[in-house]
C-alpha cells in the first residue's frame, strides 16, 4: 500500500472511505485497456494517474490509472446526453457532460473547481468546517450545497437532495471492492481523482483537465494547464543559473510524536529540488511521507538552513513551546522558519490546500524567493509567511 499523502489535512476533507466500497457503481472494470480502439490522441503531458482521449465524435474515454493497486484501470466514456454510447465502448461506465453537481470531497478537487470558474457545480462536500472558498460557503447558507459525507459514512438522502452526479473521491488502495445498492438506483458516478499520487507538482495540477472535460470546460483547461506549465518553467530557468549555495531543507514537525516527512520520490521533494534547495531527505524511498520520530529527524535538523511548514503554529515562539528541544536548531536562532498561512479565508480555513494545486508555479515561485531571495523580481510571497519570533511581532 503506498504511504499516505504529506498534507494530512487534505485528508480530513475527503472522509472517502464509505466511497471506497462505492467505487463499481462506476461500472468499471480491472481488464487490460485495449489502446488499439482509443481515440488517437492522450491529453495528459505529465500526471501518471490517468489517461484522457478526446474524439472527433464527441465524446472522451477516461482511464484511471491504478486508484487501488497496481494493473487496476477504472475506464469511462464521457459524452453529451444526446449522443449515443458506440458500441465498442457500451462496456464502459456512462458519464453526461457537461456535469451540472458535482460532490467534490477534496479541497483540491474544490480548487482545480474553482480555477475554471466552476465554483457554483459544486454540490456537495465532505464537511463544510474544511471548506474556505467563499462561493461553496455562500451555496450552501442556501441549502444548495449539502454535506455527503462525514466519518467514512456517506448521506445518501443529501446525495440524493443535492441532485449529485457525480461524486470526486480521493483514490486510495482496495483490494475488494463491490457495488454499493444504494448509489445505482441515483445514476450517481464516482471517480477517483488521487492527484495526491503523482510525483510531480505539474502532475498533480495537469488533473484539472478531467474536471475541466467534465464540466464543459476542456478548451479552458487545457489552456489554463498550458500557462502554468509555461511560468512553471520559466521559474526553474532563472533559478537554474544562481550559483549560491543550495540551503538545506527539514519539512513538517511533529504530531502526536510522529514527524511526517515529504518522501525523496513525492511531489513535494520534487519542487524542493526544482527551486534549488537540498531536501535532507532526497534520497529516501517513496511517494507520500515518510513517518519519523524526533530522535530520527533531529540530526538532521542540526544541519538545516531553512525548516518549512513547521505544523500549525503562527510565530516561533508557539513552535519552541511544542518541544523545547526545537531550541537547539540552527534555524530557530536565525530565525528561517516558514509556514503556508498568508492565505486565510473569512472563516478561518487555510486556502493553502484549495488553491496551490491549480498553481504550483506560484508555489515553486515561493520556494525560489525563500531559498534563493533576490532572483525573482517581485520578492512578495503568494503562500508562505516567514514566522515572527512572538505572535506579537510586527
Amino acid at each position: 500500500m503506498k504511504n499516505t499523502p504529506f498534507y494530512t489535512r487534505v485528508g480530513l476533507l475527503c472522509l472517502f472511505l464509505g466511497l471506497v466500497i462505492a467505487f463499481s457503481s462506476c461500472n468499471s472494470s480491472s481488464r487490460k485497456v485495449n489502446h488499439s480502439i482509443l481515440p488517437a490522441h492522450n491529453l495528459v503531458e505529465d500526471a501518471k494517474g490517468f489517461e484522457l482521449y478526446p474524439s472527433n465524435e464527441g465524446y472522451s474515454i477516461l482511464h484511471i490509472i491504478n486508484p487501488f493497486e497496481e494493473n487496476d484501470t477504472l475506464k469511462y466514456i464521457l459524452l453529451p446526453k444526446q449522443v449515443k454510447t458506440p458500441k465498442q465502448f457500451e462496456h464502459l461506465s456512462r458519464i453526461s457532460v457537461p456535469v451540472k453537481n458535482i460532490a467534490a470531497l477534496s479541497s483540491t478537487h474544490i480548487g482545480m473547481l474553482a480555477a475554471l470558474n466552476s465554483s457554483k457545480t459544486i454540490s456537495g462536500v465532505s464537511n463544510l468546517n474544511y471548506v474556505g472558498n467563499s462561493t461553496v460557503q455562500e451555496r450552501a447558507q442556501e441549502g444548495n450545497v449539502l454535506e455527503i459525507g462525514q466519518n467514512g459514512q456517506l448521506n445518501y438522502e443529501n446525495i440524493l437532495q443535492s441532485h449529485t452526479e457525480v461524486i470526486l473521491s480521493i483514490g486510495m488502495q482496495a483490494s475488494n471492492y463491490q457495488e454499493h445498492p444504494a448509489l445505482k438506483p441515483m445514476q450517481v458516478s464516482v471517480i477517483p481523482v488521487a492527484e495526491w499520487q503523482e510525483t510531480t507538482a505539474l502532475g498533480r495540477a495537469e488533473w484539472i483537465k478531467l474536471i475541466g472535460t467534465l464540466v464543459g470546460k476542456e478548451k479552458e483547461a487545457i489552456t489554463y494547464y498550458t500557462y502554468l506549465k509555461r511560468e512553471w518553467e520559466r521559474y526553474t530557468a532563472l533559478v537554474s543559473h544562481d550559483s549560491t549555495p543550495n540551503p538545506k531543507i527539514i519539512v513538517g514537525a511533529p504530531f502526536k510524536d510522529v514527524w511526517h516527512i515529504p518522501a525523496g520520490n513525492s511531489f513535494k521533494a520534487h519542487l524542493y529540488q526544482a527551486a534549488k534547495g537540498d531536501y535532507l531527505w532526497a534520497d529516501s524511498k517513496g511517494e507520500g511521507s515518510l513517518p519519523l520520530s524526533l530522535e530520527t529527524v533531529y540530526p538532521k535538523a542540526l544541519q538545516a538552513n531553512i525548516w518549512l511548514d513547521a505544523g500549525f503554529v503562527h510565530s516561533i515562539e508557539e513552535l519552541t513551546l511544542k518541544d523545547e528541544r526545537f531550541k537547539n536548531f540552527p534555524v530557530i536562532k536565525t530565525g528561517e522558519v516558514y509556514a503556508p498561512i498568508k492565505q486565510i479565508a473569512p472563516n478561518g480555513v487555510n486556502l493553502f490546500w484549495e488553491n496551490s494545486v491549480t498553481t504550483p508555479h506560484l508555489l515553486l515561485a515561493d520556494y525560489i524567493r525563500i531559498f534563493h531571495p533576490g532572483i525573482l523580481e517581485n520578492d512578495s510571497m503568494v503562500f508562505y509567511q516567514k514566522l515572527p519570533l512572538t505572535s506579537y511581532s510586527n
